[in-house]
């Protein structure tokens, strides 16, 4: 006899007076409508049907695919055909078998009993006869509750266990009108009492209709169908009453020692959202939460549904392996997943289904197919500075760099090979050894990958160029996997396309740059003015910068001074005006043309002094701290005219936030100087690129923060030139990225879909790939 676990959730089913479920629906089963409907339901998934006696249960199975077995167990009132969405995908990795329940859909139980030794002893045959291997138990709702009654007392029988919305955690307290809609259906399976019951489950009915299209209307009919057969009221009913019952004891599911996940809608209105969290927490077991869903991930949400079980399964890690993959694996759930996720702007929060650290080229060419034969995205993480989050993306494959620091530097050459992984003040500290440097970046902290690709400002651009206008090579794993070195000589319409088109066209793993003398001292730091000079002080310094020579780099500040004992009284703490200034010559020749700037005004406060070039590069670190909340645009500008300069002093007395700052940097000196159509980047010649910086800390201030920093972007665009840097603005909308890019942008489209056809790197500034041309016949 079977011993069945001691579950709770079916003590009323083992009452001494047994459940009958009658059994006189052998015609109303034939019904041509419901035949009909099943049918539909069933049109096109990659499954076949068996009839299999199971415990004296009379089952219907649907069985298909190849590898490790995966049992999915439907929730109540329901069928295996619950399962149509996701199976065509599971099949591609695993065997699949989806019963239907005893009592439920297509499987008949001959004397009519049901209660929990029969359900216990028909689950464990079904996995005797079916599976060649201890499989995973995936249940939903009900199917949930079963799965983990199992794993409490016979998890050696399993691989693991998914818990999908599952009942049996806790007493089953469904939302009033979630009540109603279930006991109404019940009473009357009509459409309509159906469609008021989806519209509790489903988070957008009208939109998963649409999605679903014809299949939806099968199923539709078959769950009217099914409603209205005797037998499957009978044990609906009888399962109905469990749901009011008890949960499964917290003690019974401590003894449950598979692998365990958890996988909930985020809007589930029967079993919330808090009842995962508690399981999580309570027993270690992952969660993974699908947005925009109520009660019915499989249904809802497939494809995100898929990505979450697929990492429960480790069916991405396995076929990483496979494909050589020597990196390091981080799934949700494990230790390290919710700090490497993490990016430099706080309002991001992205769950990727795989991190995947990689060590070289080759481990990012086994991601990036990964991603593509599994139909998952792809985000790319060098930095994690860009504020749009863009190298983390949900329920996708987020291929981080990080790991990959390598750098060689040749100073005769005056070369250096770095690695996608490194920061700049990573690579600054290595070429500053030989008094070598690279335009790169205004914070230290910044990804080298991300900065150079979008075409790398930073300090010294007028003296040597964008970072892109030194790049001499990239190594870049594209679409299809492939490792190319793109270069003047080879592929060089990728290499056009990748400096300055962002990662648009493949994942650049390495960088070969040119390197200039600069350092290892300069003459460098900022002058501080209180914001009732800015006026003047933006005035000076707009006809300072139109005759400087190129060794000078500069910006204006217009920020907060730090409350710190080092800043003067007068302007602690209070708005001020600062103009940041480096020199890259000798010191003598850097006194004379600074002079101009530091002379001005006088300044409240004189910080610039002979500097290591690396502290230049940390110098405005501490104003832009990780994890804080920011939203950022920018425009290049025609010119700085007066109107333009009151625009700018008075929205930076009103700034909502005193971490905030408003960017001034001059154009000018070697950038200009570069063919407009030598690379993806283009612009050159405008005067100035203003970059508004909004940052704070507080969620309750979103809104307002927001609204100052798109008003004052507005009220900047009568003097902006309609283009952008694309490294300064988040999300923008296409328009946005088109005008970064100006008639460059059908070339770029034509590169991305000769390398990226199916746009398969789209967590960017996205390019859209152009459409191919017919040959003429």
């Amino acid at each position: 006899m079977y011993a069945a676990p001691r579950l709770r959730t079916f003590a009323r089913m083992a009452t001494p007076k047994a459940t009958t479920v009658p059994n006189n629906d052998a015609e109303l089963r034939g019904r041509l409508t419901g035949e009909n409907a099943r049918r539909r339901l069933l049109a096109g998934i990659p499954v076949f049907e068996r009839r299999l006696e199971l415990a004296g249960v009379s089952t219907s199975v649907l069985v298909g695919g190849h590898g490790a077995p995966v049992v999915l167990l439907h929730g109540p009132g329901g069928n295996a055909a619950h399962w149509t969405r996701v199976i065509p995908d599971l099949v591609r990795t695993h065997t699949v078998i989806a019963p239907d329940l005893p009592g439920q859909g297509e499987s008949h139980v001959e004397d009519g009993t049901l209660d929990a030794d029969l359900v216990m002893a028909w689950l464990d045959e079904l996995i005797e006869r079916t599976c060649q291997s201890p499989p995973y138990l995936v249940g939903f709702a009900l199917g949930g509750a079963i799965a983990a009654g199992l794993a409490c007392d016979h998890g050696e029988r399993l691989a693991g266990l998914v818990l999908v919305d599952a009942l049996g955690l806790v007493p089953f307290e469904p939302a009033p009108d979630f009540g109603v809609a279930i006991h109404e259906f019940l009473a009357g399976p009509d459409q309509s009492t159906h469609d008021a019951l989806w519209r509790q489950c489903a988070r957008d009915l009208d939109g998963l209709r649409q999605e679903m299209g014809a299949r939806w209307q099968a199923l539709e009919a078959y769950n009217l169908d099914r409603a209205a057969v005797p037998s499957v009221q009978g044990a609906l009913g009888v399962l109905m009453e469990q749901f009011g019952g008890p949960p499964i004891a917290p003690e019974e599911l401590e003894r449950i020692a598979v692998p365990t996940t958890l996988i909930w809608g985020r809007h589930d209105l029967a079993t919330g959202l808090p009842v995962a969290e508690a399981a999580s927490s309570r027993y270690g077991w992952p969660l993974h939460v699908i947005d925009d869903c109520g009660d019915d991930p499989p249904i809802e949400r497939p494809k995100a549904f898929l990505t979450a079980l697929h990492s429960a399964l480790g069916t991405h890690v396995r076929a990483l392996a496979d494909a050589g993959f020597t990196g390091e694996l981080v799934a949700p759930g494990q230790a390290a997943y919710d700090d490497l996720r993490k990016v430099f702007n706080g309002m991001i929060d992205r769950r990727p289904a795989l991190i995947a650290r990689c060590h070289d080229a080759h481990d990012v060419s086994a991601a990036i197919s990964l991603a593509r034969n599994h139909g998952l995205r792809v985000s790319v993480y060098g930095g994690g500075h860009n504020v749009t989050g863009n190298a983390v993306c949900d329920d996708g494959v987020t291929i981080d760099l990080r790991p990959m620091k390598g750098i060689e530097v040749d100073p005769e050459a005056r070369i250096c090979r770095a690695e996608a992984g490194l920061t700049w003040g990573e690579l600054d500290a290595a070429t500053q050894q030989h008094g070598l440097a690279v335009t790169g970046g205004r914070m230290s902290t910044t990804g080298v990958g991300g900065l150079v690709l979008g075409a790398g400002s930073g300090w010294i651009e007028r003296k040597c160029g964008y970072s892109v206008d030194n790049l001499l090579s990239v190594e870049v794993v594209t679409a299809d996997g492939r490792i190319l070195t793109a270069s003047e000589s080879e592929h060089p319409e990728l290499f056009w396309a990748t400096r300055g088109g962002g990662g648009n066209f493949g994942v650049v793993t390495s960088f070969e740059f040119r390197l200039h003398a600069i350092g290892p001292t300069i003459l460098a730091g900022m002058l501080m003015y209180p914001a009732a000079m800015a006026p003047a002080v933006l005035r000076n310094f707009r006809d300072v910068m139109a005759d400087a020579p190129d060794e000078v780099g500069s910006a204006v500040a217009m920020l907060t001074a730090p409350p710190e004992d080092f800043v003067p009284e007068p302007v602690r703490g209070q708005p001020v005006v600062g103009v940041i200034v480096c020199h890259t010559g000798p010191i003598d020749e850097a006194e004379n043309a600074l002079r101009p700037l530091r002379e001005f005004g006088p300044p409240a406060m004189d910080m610039v002094e002979p500097m290591p070039y690396v502290a230049l590069q940390q110098l405005i670190d501490s104003a832009y701290p990780s994890g804080g909340r920011n939203h950022w645009t920018g425009d290049f500008l025609g010119g700085l005219p007066d109107e333009a300069i009151e625009v700018m002093a008075r929205f930076h007395l009103s700034a909502p936030s005193p971490l905030t700052q408003i960017l001034l940097m001059p154009g000018g000196g070697a950038c200009s100087r570069v063919p407009d159509d030598a690379m993806a980047l283009s612009q050159r010649q405008a005067p100035f690129n203003i970059h508004i910086t909004s940052l704070w800390t507080d969620p309750e201030d979103d809104a307002e923060n927001v609204a100052w920093t798109r008003e004052l972007s507005a009220s900047m665009k009568p003097f902006a030139t309609g283009r952008v840097y694309v490294n300064f603005i988040g999300d923008e909308g296409e328009d946005r990225v088109v005008a970064a890019f100006g008639s460059h942008y059908a070339r770029l489209q034509e590169i991305k879909r000769v390398y990226d056809p199916h746009n398969l790197f789209d967590s960017n500034q996205n390019i859209r790939p152009g459409r191919a041309v017919a040959a003429a016949g």
